[in-house]
């Protein structure tokens, strides 16, 4: 009984922080499979060291308790592990965004500091 306990408590857990956390780790065939069907897409260069990354992740955080992202895939690559992706898409700095409708890059940016930047740079792809 205990261990049937602690499992559907871990599930409860394990639900509730996918449902806070929008963004899923980058993985090569994940990202392809979500351009192969043509969805948006934003794909986030972050280093955990990274003081640009650290501002987007307070607005993130904010963005994601409004919903912002319900119409967008968002991935978050490692800066320090991601060397071929970062070959491929031609980033330069970690704190890029880059956001796709399936395999088109639609726009890119670096340095975002503040949620009234990311809005001006993500919501015309976000909607609908």
């Amino acid at each position: 009984m205990k261990l049937l306990a602690l499992t559907l408590t871990t599930l409860l857990f394990s639900f509730n922080v996918m449902a806070e956390t929008p963004e899923k780790p980058y993985t090569k065939e994940a990202f392809q499979a979500s351009q192969e069907k043509g969805e948006k897409i934003m794909l986030q260069v972050h280093a955990k060291w990274c003081p640009v990354c650290k501002n987007e992740d307070k607005v993130f955080e904010k963005l994601k308790k409004e919903d912002f992202f319900k119409h967008v895939t968002y991935y978050q690559a490692d800066w320090d592990k991601e060397l071929e992706l970062r070959k491929e898409l031609n980033v330069s700095n970690p704190g890029t965004l880059i956001i796709f409708t399936g395999k088109k890059e639609m726009t890119r940016n670096s340095g975002i500091q503040n949620e009234e930047e990311f809005k001006r740079f993500a919501t015309t792809f976000f909607d609908k």
